[in-house]
């Protein structure tokens, strides 16, 4: 599901640390019906895309269900499906519409798109953040879909077998305990999660986060964390509740003492990190091993898994 128009300048989305309980706009929806029209994108895709001056460029796209099957995760990779992915995106269904979330790191961009039809085929899409651009059209069947901009059109077949994910080889994993107040949680009691934090491309500054619940392995969120030019990027999306957000930060590599600040799809507090502690391992320094973070109506402390 490829964008490639240069100059997004971005800001950092984050979701859903705060509170598993956003799920209202979601539940306002026939629940059952967007997730059977948002499945018919799970699998593997090979895919051209044509520019408007003739180029013509494959690539291999491998899209999961995450949470209750409203989002989907798609990662794109070259044509044979090897190798590190190129770009990451999430479609899903919140506040009342389809969202499309592209992120680009080695490209510096990232977009979101949003379509109000309340059928994600066919449908009519604006990008709207980080600037407001490109009408595009979708369209899916059993076994294709096409993406219509202006500049350039990707046409996908569903391949004839899955390879599935490849995870990445660095990563490390964290135990999380997260405290809520408010939206029906009990401080006293935490909420416990199995954090994977992964560098989905050697060399490039984009950091990738999934949680699972530690007692079902259930994806809670992911998010992505990038850097763009003068400041960091955190697009995150909450399985649980349906919620999604982009936060921007400041371009310091250290995580330590930083604060974010949402900004869209409404801009409002965010959330600080403290307490970070990297890895000691050559080539992973730059993965946390440890962490405190604090948002709006919580906190959350994570420590290096034990194996």
């Amino acid at each position: 599901m490829r964008r490639l128009t240069a100059g997004f300048l971005a800001a950092l989305a984050t979701l859903g640390l705060s509170a598993p309980a956003t799920c209202a706009a979601a539940a306002s929806a026939p629940f059952a019906s967007l997730a059977d029209q948002a499945r018919g994108l799970v699998g593997s895709w090979n895919c051209q895309t044509t520019r408007a001056g003739g180029l013509v460029e494959a690539e291999q796209d491998r899209i999961e269900p995450i949470g209750n099957g409203l989002w989907l995760h798609g990662t794109a990779r070259s044509a044979t499906g090897a190798g590190e992915p190129f770009y990451d995106f999430y479609v899903g269904y919140a506040d009342a519409r389809w969202v499309f979330i592209q992120i680009y790191p080695a490209a510096k961009f990232y977009f979101v798109g949003i379509s109000d039809s309340a059928a994600l085929s066919p449908s009519s899409w604006q990008i709207v953040y980080p600037t407001r651009q490109d009408q595009y059209q979708f369209r899916l069947t059993p076994d294709s879909f096409t993406i219509s901009y202006p500049d350039l059109t990707q046409f996908c077949q569903r391949a004839s077998t899955d390879p599935g994910m490849t995870p990445p080889s660095t990563r490390s994993t964290l135990s999380c305990s997260s405290w809520y107040w408010g939206n029906g949680h009990s401080g006293a009691v935490p909420l416990t999660e199995s954090l994977t934090i992964s560098r989905p491309q050697d060399g490039v500054a984009w950091w990738q986060g999934v949680a699972r619940n530690a007692s079902t392995g259930e994806v809670v969120y992911a998010y992505n964390l990038f850097d763009l030019p003068g400041k960091r990027i955190s697009v995150l999306v909450n399985a649980t509740s349906g919620a999604y957000a982009v936060a921007d930060g400041s371009p310091s590599k250290d995580l330590n003492g930083s604060v974010w600040m949402v900004a869209y799809p409404r801009v409002q507090s965010g959330f600080a990190f403290n307490g970070v502690g990297y890895s000691t391992t050559p080539g992973q320094q730059d993965l946390p091993t440890a962490l405190t973070l604090i948002f709006k109506d919580g906190y959350q402390r994570c420590s290096a898994q034990q194996q």
